[in-house]
């Protein structure tokens, strides 16, 4: 009798499941990377079901629209491999979701062609992009973080100035497990001590974790660990001429995810602006542009 092949058709990696496909998947990977998606690791999830319930409640509005079209091209294209025995292309893929995206937007206007701009459709703006929130002399600081299994977690952040230039990045390691808005809440606190370290006086901070900012914001107290950080947050606020917070998106802090993520299995580091790998510089200036 012979044996049924569970391998991955596409990349032929791994044992294929619909997690698998959908998220854990090297060509997967690449598909959302190209469409703009910074989404969730799929790392300690046993079923699709629940990791899907868990990225839509963290997208809004367009990005579900996205990741729905995405997760049934995604599918497509498998299908076309097993069945037809086409090649996988991530382009094809990308290029496959942005144009029913365009159908979309064309219906809903009346049948107006309009150019449609999906997360990730940016076409890469040079460094240097002002942001027009910041004040003279500030700077901001996207963080991150990201937390697996028997590995601890990793911190991530990037800081640039109100032109848009890149200063720094730091990446660290912690060996210890703690909930998700207690990880975020440390990557806050990480980037507070750096810029602290680099004599930053006006800091504006940025996460995708809104437990954290709404908590910084009014000034949470408690007796929780996640409280406890918060705490040591606002009383190293008070070496800064001004501190603001501000939530964004996860599709629009991709860099700093990167940081946070790489370095999960990886030691820690700062880098200098002139340093920081080429790929995170791109990507934190699509970031940027992305939302302004």
């Amino acid at each position: 009798m012979s044996q049924v092949d569970v391998t991955c058709p596409v990349c032929l990696n791994d044992v294929e499941s619909c997690l698998h496909v959908a998220g854990g998947c090297g060509y997967t990977a690449g598909v959302w990377e190209g469409l703009g998606m910074a989404l969730r690791p799929v790392w300690g999830y046993e079923n699709a079901r629940e990791w899907v319930g868990d990225v839509l409640e963290e997208l809004d509005g367009e990005e579900v629209e996205v990741f729905i079209t995405g997760v049934w091209a995604i599918w497509e294209m498998r299908n076309k491999v097993v069945f037809e025995n086409k090649g996988a292309r991530v382009e094809d893929v990308v290029m496959r979701v942005k144009g029913i995206m365009g159908e979309l937007e064309n219906v809903e206007n009346g049948g107006e062609k309009r150019e449609v701009a999906v997360p990730g459709s940016f076409r890469g703006r040079e460094h240097g992009v002002r942001d027009r929130r910041m004040v003279p002399g500030e700077v901001c600081i996207s963080v991150d973080a990201g937390v697996k299994e028997g590995e601890g977690m990793g911190l991530g952040a990037i800081c640039r100035d109100e032109k848009g230039s890149l200063l720094w990045a730091w990446e660290g390691r912690r060996r210890e497990e703690f909930e998700a808005r207690v990880a975020e809440a440390e990557a806050v606190l990480m980037a507070l001590r750096q810029a602290k370290r680099m004599k930053h006086s006006s800091v504006r901070v940025e996460s995708d974790c809104k437990t954290v900012i709404e908590a910084l914001q009014c000034r949470q107290s408690g007796r929780s660990d996640f409280h406890m950080v918060i705490s040591n947050i606002l009383s190293l606020c008070r070496g800064f001429t001004s501190v603001a917070w501000s939530y964004i998106r996860r599709t629009y802090n991709r860099a700093a995810h990167m940081l946070a993520h790489s370095c999960i299995v990886g030691d820690s580091r700062f880098i200098d602006g002139g340093s920081i790998p080429r790929h995170i510089a791109e990507v934190a200036t699509t970031d940027l542009s992305m939302r302004i």
